[in-house]
C-alpha cells in the first residue's frame, strides 16, 4: 500500500548459446490493485473470504524464434544503410513507455516511409532498415546478436536511429561526435527546432544503439553477464548512433525534475499515462516527427531523373518446339530510372501476341529477368520471330530501347530436332532425329552437353519419353 510503486525488472530468455535456440514463456499473468483497491479489500478482510487462485502454464525449452525486419531499398547507395530501431522486452508490466512507444514509434515510422517511397514522394538515397531488438535490458542481447550475425554490414551503416521511452514530457537526443558529412545529435536537433519542439542533448548510453556505437564494449558486458563471445570485439564501430528519448521516465524524477515517470511500474500503461498526463499522444506524435525529419536528412531523397526502360535480353530455352509442347522465353528488363518502375511487356510470335505479363518489378538502377511459358497448342507449324516489347511507362520519352527482336524458333513436328546441318530441322522426323535425342540421353540442364531442344516434352531431362515421343512421330512431315 506504499505510495511509491513497486519498481518491476525484467525477466526472459537466454540469448542463442550452446543450448540451441532457447526461450522461456512462464506465461506469468500480470496483475495489480490500486490504492483504493487495496483499502477496499483491508477493509473487508475481517468480514470476506478474499483469495485468488492463479493457474500458470510455463514452458522453458528450445526453439527457433524469428524477428520480422523491415527494408526500403535505397536508390543511390543501396548497400549504405539507416537503421531506425526500438527493442522489446519481457518486463512485469504493461511497458507501454517502455519501450511500447518505442515500437509503435518504428511501425508508424516504416509505414509512412513505405507510403512515400510508393507514392514517389521519397526516395531514399539510402537503404532504410527498421529493426525491433528483443532484450534490450539483459544487456542488450537482440541489439549484439543482429551485429553478430550482420557484422560485415557495419562498415555500411551511416547511422542509428533508436527510439527507446519517448513521448514523456522533455525531447531529449544523446551527443554524437562529427562523423563524415554530419553530426547526428545536431541534425536531431535541428529538426526538432524546425518542427518546433524544445530538445536538449543528453549523454550516450543507455540503450541498444550503444552496441553499434562501441561494439568492443558491448562484447565485453556480453561475455560478463552471459559467458557468451558474440565475437563483435572488432566489428566496425558506428560513431553516427544515437538515442531519442524523453524525461521524466523514473519515480524519482519527482525530486530532481519536479515530476514523477512511471517506467517499470505497474503505471506505465496507457490508462496510466492519460490519467496522470504523462506520456501524452502530442508529445509522442512530435518525437516521431523528429525521427522522421531526422531520418530524411541523413537519408536525402534521390534527386528526380528521367524515366526509361530498356529490354536488354530475349533468350529462348528452346529454337526447336513440337507442335503442342512448350518452351520457356526468358526476357531482361533494366531500369534505368532512379525509383521502382512497376513495367508490363509483350511477347510476340511472329505478330500474334503470345504473353502479357504484368506490373513486373524492377528496382531503380537494377535489372530483373522473367521466364514465362509458350505452349504451342493451337499454333500452326512454321518459323515465328520471337519479339518482346515493354510498354512505356510515364513520361518515357525513349522508345528505340522498348522493343527487342531474339529471333526465330520453329514449331514442328514433335520429335524433329535436326537435319543434315546439326539443330536445324529438315521438317521430318527421321533415324536422324532419334539418334541426335539418343546422343543426349540422360543429360539435364546441369549437364555439359545439354542440348534444350532434345528435351522434347520439356521436363529438364533427355530420356525414353523424348525419344518415344520422336518414334510416335517417325516419318510424319
Amino acid at each position: 500500500m506504499s505510495f511509491t510503486p513497486m519498481m518491476y525488472s525484467s525477466t526472459g530468455g537466454r540469448p542463442i548459446s550452446a543450448l540451441g535456440h532457447y526461450y522461456w514463456d512462464l506465461g506469468i499473468p500480470i496483475g495489480s490493485v490500486n490504492y483504493e483497491e487495496g483499502l477496499w479489500i483491508r477493509s473487508r478482510e475481517n468480514v470476506l473470504d478474499v483469495s485468488a487462485n492463479v493457474s500458470i502454464k510455463s514452458v522453458i525449452g528450445t526453439g527457433t524464434q524469428y524477428n520480422v525486419v523491415g527494408r526500403i531499398r535505397g536508390y543511390i547507395n543501396p548497400e549504405k544503410m539507416v537503421i531506425i530501431s526500438a527493442h522489446y522486452d519481457t518486463v512485469m508490466d504493461s511497458g507501454f513507455c517502455d519501450n511500447g512507444a518505442g515500437t509503435a514509434g518504428v511501425l508508424e515510422l516504416a509505414k509512412v516511409f513505405a507510403q512515400a517511397v510508393e507514392s514517389e514522394a521519397y526516395k531514399p538515397a539510402y537503404t532504410l532498415m527498421f529493426v525491433c531488438f528483443t532484450s534490450e535490458e539483459l544487456y542488450l542481447v537482440g541489439a549484439i546478436n543482429y551485429i553478430k550475425q550482420h557484422k560485415s554490414d557495419m562498415p555500411n551503416i551511416k547511422a542509428v536511429i533508436n527510439l527507446d521511452c519517448i513521448g514523456s514530457d522533455d525531447f531529449y537526443v544523446a551527443s554524437t561526435n562529427p562523423v563524415g558529412e554530419f553530426d547526428l545529435d545536431e541534425i536531431v536537433l535541428e529538426a526538432a527546432r524546425d518542427l518546433g519542439v524544445p530538445a536538449w542533448q543528453g549523454a550516450p548510453g543507455g540503450s541498444d544503439q550503444e552496441a553499434f556505437r562501441v561494439p568492443s564494449w558491448a562484447n565485453s558486458i556480453y561475455s560478463q553477464y552471459w559467458g557468451l563471445n558474440a565475437g563483435i570485439s572488432d566489428a566496425t564501430p558506428v560513431e553516427s548512433s544515437t538515442i531519442l528519448f524523453s524525461e521524466p521516465l523514473l519515480y524519482n524524477g519527482l525530486w530532481n525534475m519536479g515530476r514523477p515517470g512511471w517506467i517499470h511500474t505497474e503505471y506505465d500503461n496507457s490508462t496510466s499515462t492519460d490519467t496522470l498526463g504523462w506520456v501524452e499522444k502530442d508529445d509522442l506524435q512530435d518525437h516521431i516527427k523528429i525521427a522522421a525529419l531526422s531520418t530524411v536528412r541523413v537519408s536525402p531523397s534521390a534527386p528526380p531523373s528521367s524515366r526509361n526502360i530498356v529490354l536488354v535480353d530475349v533468350k529462348p530455352w528452346k529454337t526447336v518446339v513440337g507442335q503442342t509442347y512448350a518452351t520457356h522465353i526468358n526476357v531482361t528488363i533494366e531500369n534505368q530510372a532512379s525509383h521502382i518502375e512497376y513495367i508490363n511487356v509483350t511477347i510476340y510470335g511472329n505478330t500474334t501476341e503470345i504473353a502479357i505479363i504484368e506490373d513486373v518489378t524492377v528496382r531503380n538502377a537494377s535489372s530483373t529477368t522473367i521466364t514465362l511459358m509458350w505452349n504451342t497448342t493451337g499454333w500452326d507449324k512454321g518459323n515465328y520471330t520471337i519479339t518482346a516489347y515493354a510498354w512505356l511507362v510515364s513520361d518515357e520519352t525513349n522508345m528505340s530501347d522498348n522493343t527487342l527482336v531474339y529471333g526465330t524458333i520453329l514449331v514442328g513436328v514433335p520429335g524433329d530436332v535436326t537435319g543434315s546441318v546439326p539443330n536445324v530441322p529438315d521438317g521430318i522426323c527421321n533415324m536422324r532425329d532419334i539418334g541426335a535425342v539418343c546422343d543426349k540421353f540422360g543429360t539435364t540442364p546441369a549437364h555439359s552437353k545439354w542440348n534444350a531442344n532434345m528435351d522434347v516434352n520439356n521436363d529438364n531431362v533427355v530420356n525414353m519419353r523424348d525419344i518415344g515421343i520422336a518414334c510416335d512421330n517417325f516419318m510424319k512431315t
